[in-house]
């Protein structure tokens, strides 16, 4: 759905974002999330890229539906 979304990192080591929400590309603006007790927010237009960590969970804002892949590398 659009509109902000509550997803999970499923991967066992941090990633990129834009590789670990590639299923989704051109279909998100923004996302954060709360790591090491600070807000970390993520602007699509803004460099450089930040990792998503393992196990954590993050808010991401979404333009149009579309669907999350699982990572497993």
């Amino acid at each position: 759905d659009e509109g902000w979304q509550l997803i999970g990192f499923t991967d066992t080591i941090p990633l990129e974002s834009m590789l670990a929400l590639k299923s989704i590309e051109g279909s998100y603006s923004q996302w954060f999330g709360f790591v090491n007790n600070a807000w970390d927010i993520h602007i699509f237009s803004q460099l450089p890229d930040e990792d998503l960590e393992p196990g954590l969970g993050y808010w991401i804002f979404m333009t149009k539906p579309s669907i999350l892949a699982a990572l497993s590398l």
